[in-house]
């Protein structure tokens, strides 16, 4: 006779194991004359569904601009899309910084994906020198401004228009 021995989690000596997920499990085989075997058996789920995404993060601090566009595949159908957020469609917009979360169901069996989004740092904005017109209707006033955070490079935009503008 033989003596079996499967790896853990399995807790068996038969020739028979079910009730097996997806995984690789192990067994060793003993014969009477004390000749061992050992054989590594993969057991995959074909149906399974596989996620690939493209991921738009924020583009401005704050913002909920984040975007995912998920595409699962498997061989089994149809394909569901359930996201954390509510959506059941393959597409989400309007995102906000955070943790969503998509679970993609075919076949009876379920793939999840967790997804962070991010946003871009808080712009700040500071002036370091402000000089007040001399006298009415003078058109000598400095303001200085010094941006910091947010995405280079930075845009100005003053108003009124007429103002001079020197972004060094």
């Amino acid at each position: 006779g033989y003596t079996i021995a499967w790896a853990a989690p399995i807790v068996s000596s038969s020739t028979l194991v079910s009730g097996l997920g997806a995984g690789i499990y192990s067994v060793t085989v003993v014969d009477a004359a004390g000749c061992s075997q050992t054989q590594a058996i993969t057991l995959s789920n074909s149906t399974a569904p596989v996620i690939s995404f493209t991921q738009s993060n924020i583009g401005c601090f704050n913002a909920c601009t984040g975007s995912i566009v998920a595409v699962g595949t498997s061989t089994a159908a149809p394909i569901t899309y359930s996201w954390s957020n509510g959506s059941t469609s393959q597409t989400v917009t309007g995102l906000c910084k955070g943790i969503v979360t998509l679970t993609v169901t075919a076949g009876g069996c379920s793939s999840i994906q967790t997804f962070t989004l991010t946003d871009k740092p808080s712009m700040q904005l500071s002036l370091s020198n402000v000089i007040q017109p001399k006298c009415n209707n003078d058109c000598n006033g400095v303001i200085t401004l010094i941006p910091s955070g947010g995405t280079l490079p930075y845009t100005f935009s003053w108003s009124p228009g007429a103002a001079t503008v020197n972004p060094d």
